[in-house]
């Protein structure tokens, strides 16, 4: 959350959005640009909230492969983040 905040005030303060033509240049990704799979981040959720039961049902799919946000627009402004995943978990 503290990354998050961060980056819209960041953002607010050296993005500006009527300088770009087309709608899709507005966008902006905020996160860490790292891949996380639906197991790791299970497994860290668990580990973090000390959680013993079963995570999920191991014969059902676990969805997309790849759960990544393309961030590099916002590092190109600047901006990096200051937290893992496990320390923004740990602080929720």
């Amino acid at each position: 959350m503290d990354d998050l905040a961060d980056a819209v005030l960041f953002l607010m303060k050296n993005f500006d959005a009527t300088e770009n033509n087309k709608a899709e240049d507005v966008f902006i990704n905020v996160g860490v640009g790292t891949d996380v799979t639906i197991k790791e981040a299970a497994d860290l959720v668990q580990h973090v909230v000390g959680f013993k039961g079963t995570k999920w049902n191991r014969d059902m799919p676990d969805g997309m492969p790849k759960k990544i946000l393309d961030v590099s627009r916002l590092h190109n402004f600047g901006w990096r983040e200051s937290h893992t995943l496990k320390d923004g978990l740990r602080k929720t």
